[in-house]
């Protein structure tokens, strides 16, 4: 049964309770709520809710319990073939050295990189004139606030995000070596009718880290998103 622009918005709704609630991190967050973006049937919709309690979307043509009971299976093949392709990908990390470089933008990954600190299923929360220290190891809030040295804030008129020392639009795979080898940063303010749930930004931090902001919703009242931060910081 196909659907149409009322189940996708409700889809993601949705999906965006289950993020609140902690059942979802943000990367898989952000790949089911394009996931929804892009569904054509019902049935592309019930399998982004298959590992998941209510709520879920109202849906025509809801397919049969044996149905449902298929839409799991293949879910739970999927997170095994994940697993393993996760594993293999480790384990290839872990034997292959990285490229030195190819030419003077890519640079070789540290002997280790380590998260620094992550929101988890949480969220940073700027309202118009707040900041964020995305460095900061000892506040529970990041040091969220008016004040202070701030990576990344909002504009007092609700206009724009500012990131000082340069951001990037980037698709994935959401980790350090995406925002290492990135080399498109831009220093110019990113404007709020730009910002979309689900863009993914890798952010160069005041402390030389690199970071990857996630935005979960954007409106002149509040942007919202995740974060991961790594060490070690890296030359700029």
């Amino acid at each position: 049964m196909r659907i149409g622009e009322a189940e996708r918005a409700e889809a993601q709704r949705a999906l965006q309770s289950h993020l609140n609630a902690g059942r979802l991190q943000i990367a898989e967050f952000v790949e089911r709520f394009a996931g929804a973006a892009d569904a054509v049937t019902a049935a592309e919709i019930a399998v982004l809710f298959a590992d998941l309690p209510s709520p879920h979307p109202k849906l025509p043509g809801t397919p049969p319990a044996h149905t449902r009971r298929n839409l799991l299976i293949v879910g739970a093949v999927a997170v095994l073939a994940l697993a393993g392709m996760l594993g293999f990908v480790i384990g290839r990390a872990r034997t292959v050295p990285p490229p030195e470089s190819v030419g003077s933008s890519l640079r070789a990954l540290p002997d280790s990189s380590t998260v620094r600190r992550s929101t988890g299923p949480g969220l940073i929360t700027l309202r118009p004139s707040d900041g964020v220290d995305l460095d900061d190891l000892t506040t529970p809030t990041w040091d969220v606030g008016t004040g202070g040295d701030h990576d990344v804030g909002f504009a007092a008129d609700a206009g724009r995000l500012s990131i000082d020392n340069g951001h990037a639009v980037v698709n994935g795979p959401f980790a350090f070596a995406t925002c290492l080898r990135e080399t498109g940063y831009a220093d110019s303010a990113i404007e709020l009718r730009n910002l979309q749930p689900g863009d993914s930004l890798c952010v160069r931090t005041n402390g030389h880290r690199l970071a990857l902001v996630t935005i979960v919703s954007a409106s002149e009242q509040a942007v919202e998103f995740g974060a991961t931060v790594w060490d070690p910081p890296v030359p700029s």
